[in-house]
């Protein structure tokens, strides 16, 4: 009987005591704290698609951009590469803050200097929405982009 109940104790204290992994599927980013972000993002993801917003000609345009890579590195780097003209766009530190985003919520803000571009991006990861990662951009307000993971 003792032994039946010393097995019955320590197979409840493994069930309760075994750490959850937190679930990105379907699920709101801003909510998330900076080293889950991290840990979420860290990996290779392709650009599906993306929206962006025109203010010289006041509107949303759809691309379609299969053939770009993003690579988030968990030493606080970013890689991204045009697979099609097998260009690096950018290859540089990447900046994670906790803080208000352009759209007056609190959020991880990654921030990260675009060399070719000439300026810094500014991005919100924003939600997932089954295996797609949203990520809204900080300082064009309206432009959206849409990734999944591949490594």
């Amino acid at each position: 009987m003792k032994l039946i109940f010393t097995l019955c104790i320590i197979l409840l204290c493994s069930v309760s005591c075994k750490k959850e992994t937190e679930n990105f599927y379907n699920s709101d980013l801003k909510k998330k704290s900076i080293s889950s972000i991290k840990n979420f993002l860290s990996g290779k993801w392709q650009i599906q698609y993306a929206y962006i917003w025109n203010y010289a000609t006041i509107e949303r345009r759809e691309y379609y951009s299969a053939k770009n890579m993003i690579t988030f590195f968990p030493v606080d780097s970013i890689l991204w590469k045009s697979e099609v003209s097998n260009n690096i766009i950018t290859q540089t530190k990447i900046y994670y803050t906790q803080g208000r985003n352009g759209y007056n919520e609190n959020s991880t803000i990654l921030t990260f200097p675009v060399t070719a571009l000439g300026y810094n991006y500014s991005w919100i990861p924003d939600r997932t929405k089954n295996d797609t990662l949203i990520i809204l951009d900080n300082g064009n307000l309206g432009s959206s982009y849409y990734l999944t993971k591949i490594e």
